[in-house]
């Protein structure tokens, strides 16, 4: 699957095909899978904003790269890559987020899945600025600093509008 071989950094968004028809099935799977993620600690009215203030976020971040690099061209096949990658890593997320509030007692989550899900952010930042990169042909470092920016901006911007974690 073209979405696998992404997120191990051998393909790029331009692997996949430039379907309107895959694009809208990764942004269906994708709000499906990040509401349920959004379950897990928020209630369904204030899941549902979250989430589509995730699927906004992550279709400004192409939108916003090829705005200013003028590879518009390129959009369908990056946000595709992103929701398809962005889906990947949520339902990797969802048994290490309900394996830490199994076992958590409120103040000292367990070590265990706590160092999972941080090694899967960072796999997710690899991952997403490996996608930067093939789409803006610049190299790897800018990809994830941009992925970098993107991730703090959107923490920043979801722990102020619901005081919530990320």
């Amino acid at each position: 699957m073209a979405f696998i071989d992404i997120c191990m950094l051998r393909a790029g968004p331009q692997d996949l095909p430039a379907s309107r028809f895959l694009f809208v099935l990764m942004l269906v799977i994708y709000i499906a899978i990040s509401l349920v993620l959004s379950l897990i600690e928020l209630e369904m009215p204030i899941a549902a904003v979250y989430t589509g203030l995730d699927v906004v976020l992550v279709l400004a971040l192409a939108a916003g790269m090829f705005w200013v690099s003028d590879k518009w061209n390129r959009f369908n096949q990056t946000a595709t890559a992103l929701l398809g990658i962005g889906t990947i890593f949520n339902a990797a997320a969802a048994p290490l987020l309900l394996w830490q509030q199994a076992v958590a007692d409120g103040e000292n989550p367990m070590p265990l899945p706590s160092f999972m899900l941080l090694a899967l952010m960072i796999w997710n930042l690899v991952v997403i600025g490996h996608v930067i990169r093939h789409a803006l042909s610049t190299t790897m470092f800018w990809g994830i600093a941009i992925a970098m920016i993107y991730t703090f901006v959107s923490m920043s911007i979801f722990r102020v509008m619901f005081n919530a974690p990320t």
